[in-house]
């Protein structure tokens, strides 16, 4: 079995003593992208957890206030879908003091429940893993739960990017797309809320969690997919019929 962190030979030890090199913060941060295996190895023997918090926590608050007027669009469009959709439309007054509202909460909202989300998602995985004899702590799963988040990171810089030439707070990187494009008649179907949950960033970050439960629970990676695969299938499934107007 490899040893959890990098070892190097250390050539000023006369006893041929093993040096344990850890990655730095810029080195993980961008090894989750580079070099997962190498990173997950690296927290797997040291797991930190305050970057993990904090991107969480910070993570997509900080999307809406770099695009602030965009998410209160979106905000805007949501309510007014949600009043078309349940046949009680809003008057632009009330519209307007909805969005004052709802943004103001997001922005409180978001970060605890983010967190909430990461410890839940944490639980979840350590139970699981622990049933299939995995070896790893909790501290070491919400580490690699948490840098997996970096995938995420990536997505809202692009969004950030994106949205000043799409006009959309959000980058559409799902597979209904395609379905648009082909099955156009298939929108609002609890199906197209499914095609509608899988998207390249999200399968991107669990491969990338997947790397890292192998890691912490020293087994196979195969039992590590099937973990986060339940745990992917479910979030999809429980969010379709919520994607399936977008």
């Amino acid at each position: 079995m490899d040893d959890p962190v990098m070892i190097s030979a250390d050539s000023g030890n006369p006893g041929g003593n093993p040096e344990i090199k850890g990655l730095n913060p810029f080195q993980r941060v961008i090894g989750v992208i580079t070099s997962p295996a190498e990173t997950m190895k690296d927290l797997a023997g040291k797991p930190r957890i305050l970057f993990p918090l904090l991107a969480n926590a910070l993570g997509v608050v900080g999307l809406y206030l770099v695009r602030f007027p965009l998410y209160q669009d979106f905000l805007r469009r949501t309510m007014e879908m949600g009043g078309a959709q349940s046949n009680t439309p809003m008057s632009p007054e009330q519209i307007e003091a909805g969005v004052k509202m709802a943004s103001t909460f997001g922005l409180i909202a978001t970060p605890i429940t983010s967190l909430i989300m990461l410890v839940v998602a944490s639980a979840i995985i350590f139970g699981a893993a622990k049933l299939l004899k995995g070896q790893g702590s909790f501290k070491q799963t919400m580490s690699v739960i948490g840098y997996s988040y970096v995938v995420t990171l990536l997505y809202l810089v692009l969004c950030a990017v994106t949205s000043f030439i799409t006009g959309n707070l959000m980058l559409d990187a799902s597979l209904a797309n395609l379905t648009n494009l082909f099955l156009p008649d298939l929108r609002g179907s609890f199906a197209y809320g499914i095609i509608r949950g899988i998207d390249l960033f999200s399968i991107w970050y669990y491969i990338v969690m997947g790397i890292g439960i192998a890691e912490v629970n020293k087994f196979s990676k195969t039992k590590a997919y099937s973990i986060v695969a339940v745990i992917y299938i479910a979030s999809i499934l429980l969010g379709a019929g919520n994607n399936r107007f977008m």
